[in-house]
């Protein structure tokens, strides 16, 4: 199927066309938003598109600019409604996207909840000027892409 249809297999697709179990706290005109089933604590959810979008590339901006703005509300809602001090928000493009439709995870976080660093280890970089040489290549494929 199209980037821009349901898929045929993806399990966020089968939750949003009624087809498979899954537990909805809002849909909206371009996204929609799910409790993920393995929870890193209560509450965490799931901003997905309506359409399906396997790569962050693929997302078209109005729809991606309405996942910031629902996961920005959601962030919201979860601090007034389930008393949490923050949240973290992840969107995981290719490595470590689990399922092929993308999606932003909001986990509602609290002071002490021991979550520390479980997603990366930090690397300094060597010198300032392998920093400067990091950030002249994403400069120049960036520039490229605007062209």
């Amino acid at each position: 199927m199209g980037r821009d249809s349901a898929a045929e297999g993806c399990p966020f697709c089968s939750i949003l066309a009624g087809k498979a179990s899954g537990v909805e706290v809002f849909r909206e005109e371009l996204t929609a938003c799910i409790l993920d089933r393995s929870p890193v604590f209560p509450g965490h959810a799931l901003i997905i598109p309506l359409k399906h979008y396997a790569l962050l590339k693929d997302v078209p901006a109005k729809a991606l600019a309405d996942m910031q703005l629902r996961a920005k509300m959601l962030s919201e809602a979860m601090e007034a409604s389930l008393k949490c001090d923050g949240t973290l928000m992840i969107l995981n493009n290719k490595v470590s996207q689990s399922v092929d439709h993308v999606h932003m995870h909001v986990i509602p976080r609290r002071y002490g909840d021991g979550l520390k660093h479980f997603l990366w280890p930090r690397r300094a970089y060597a010198s300032h000027e392998e920093m400067e040489t990091v950030a002249e290549k994403i400069s120049k494929a960036y520039k490229s892409m605007k062209a």
